[in-house]
Parts: structure tokens; sequence; C-alpha cells
């Protein structure tokens, strides 16, 4: 199992624990890995956290699957997307 196999792997181990000594105290810090990108992790973190805020004002997933389960059964198929058209996107 190599990392370019494994992307995902990849961006979890993009940062490493590194021992320093600042004005004599030991310290711990986490350092970027040189060309490694972190956006990944840092994205499945950020949406973690907006899921469990989510949950704390009272959203069940269970509840919004059943509701949209129940809005495809009642008109049959997926109801089409709204599409907005800009006259000023088209000049």
């Amino acid at each position: 199992m190599t990392q370019a196999q494994y992307p995902r792997r990849r961006s979890v181990s993009s940062q490493c624990i590194s021992n320093l000594a600042k004005r004599g105290v030991p310290v711990r810090e986490w350092r970027r890995k040189k060309g490694v990108r972190g956006e990944p992790l840092d994205c499945r973190v950020y949406s973690f956290a907006a899921l469990q805020a989510l949950a704390s004002m009272g959203l069940s997933l269970e509840r919004e699957c059943e509701r949209i389960e129940t809005l495809t059964a009642t008109t049959g198929e997926r109801a089409a997307q709204r599409v907005s058209y800009s006259r000023w996107m088209n000049t």
C-alpha cells in the first residue's frame, strides 16, 4: 500500500510533530510536510464541525432523509432544480 494509491491517507499525514526548544523550554509543534497538501483533511474537519453545529440546533439526518424520501415518493421523481439565468452573466 503506497501513499500514491491512497491520496486521502496522504492528506491525513500531511503534518508531523516536531520537538523544538523555544527560550530553553521544550515545545511540540505540528509542521506541514513539504510538498504535501492538507486541504482535504481541513475540509473534512470543517464539515464535521458544521454537522455537529447543526445537530446541536436540532437537525436530525435521519428525519431529513425520511423527509426527502417522502417528497421524492409523492412526486414520483426528483423535483427539477430551478435554474436562474442572469442577463449580467450573458453579456
